[in-house]
C-alpha cells in the first residue's frame, strides 16, 4: 500500500500564515488513503470486543513505522540530488505527513472525537467515531496547534536552518516513536499521539517552506 502524490496546483495562493498552514495540513490529510482511516475504525471495533492483543498492536505499529521510515530515509538519501527542486520536496513532505497521520489514526494515536452536540433535539449527521469525521477534527486541531506555536516561536527558528533543520527535527520524533513503542516505555513527556502530531506538523511546515509560504505574516 502506498501514498500517491497529489497535485499542488491550487487556484488561490494563501495570503496569511494561518491560511497556508490550513492548506498544508488539509493537503496532508487529503492524501491519506481511505483504507488506512478505515483500519483505525476496525481496530476500535476489535478492541471493544477484547480480542485485540498486544502483539497485534505491536505488529500494527511496526508496519506503519516501516513505511514511515522508508519515506523519511528516501528523503534523506535524495537530498543532494533534488536540493533545488522545491516542488519535489513539497510532495515528499506531504507524503511523509500523510503516512504519519495514517499511522496516528491506525495505531489509535489520534483519539476518537465525540460527535457534535444535538441541536433542537436532533442528532447531527455524524457517526460518533467515524474515521472521516475524526480526520477533519484532527486536522483542525493540528492547524490550530501550528498557529499557536508560530505565534510563540516566530519565523526565525525554522528559517535559519530551513529544510535541513526540519529533517533533523523529524528524525528526532521518529527515533522517539521507535524507542517508546519497541521498548514498551512509558512516555515521560509528550504522548505517542503528540509525537505523531508533531511529525504531521513539521511536514506541513515543510510544505509551507518549499512553497515559499512560511515567511507569510501571521495575522492573529
Amino acid at each position: 500500500m502506498s501514498i500517491t502524490a497529489l497535485d499542488f496546483h491550487d487556484p488561490i495562493e494563501p495570503v496569511t500564515w494561518q491560511d497556508a498552514a490550513k492548506f498544508a495540513v488539509s493537503a496532508i490529510f487529503d492524501a491519506v488513503h481511505e483504507e488506512l482511516l478505515q483500519t483505525s475504525e476496525k481496530k476500535k471495533i476489535v478492541s471493544s470486543s477484547g480480542t485485540w492483543s498486544h502483539n497485534q498492536e505491536l505488529e500494527n505499529f511496526i508496519e506503519s513505522q516501516s513505511t514511515l521510515d522508508h519515506q523519511f530515509e528516501g528523503m534523506i538519501n535524495s537530498s543532494k540530488w533534488f536540493d533545488l527542486d522545491a516542488m519535489y520536496w513539497a510532495q515528499e513532505w506531504k507524503i511523509l505527513g500523510a503516512l504519519a497521520a495514517a499511522a496516528g489514526m491506525k495505531n489509535g494515536g489520534f483519539l476518537p472525537m465525540a460527535a457534535p452536540a444535538a441541536r433542537d433535539g436532533k442528532a447531527e449527521n455524524f457517526e460518533k467515531s467515524s474515521p472521516v469525521f475524526d480526520s477533519w477534527m484532527v486536522r483542525e486541531q493540528i492547524t490550530q496547534t501550528l498557529i499557536r506555536k508560530q505565534h510563540d516561536y516566530g519565523h526565525e527558528n525554522i528559517s535559519r536552518f530551513g529544510r535541513h533543520g526540519l529533517l533533523v527535527r523529524v528524525h528526532d520524533k521518529i527515533a522517539r516513536l521507535k524507542n517508546l513503542v519497541l521498548s514498551s516505555s512509558v512516555p515521560n513527556n509528550e504522548s505517542i499521539s503528540d509525537t505523531y502530531t508533531d511529525i504531521v506538523g513539521y511536514a506541513a511546515i515543510g510544505i509551507m517552506w518549499e512553497r515559499g509560504w512560511f515567511g507569510l505574516e501571521l495575522t492573529i
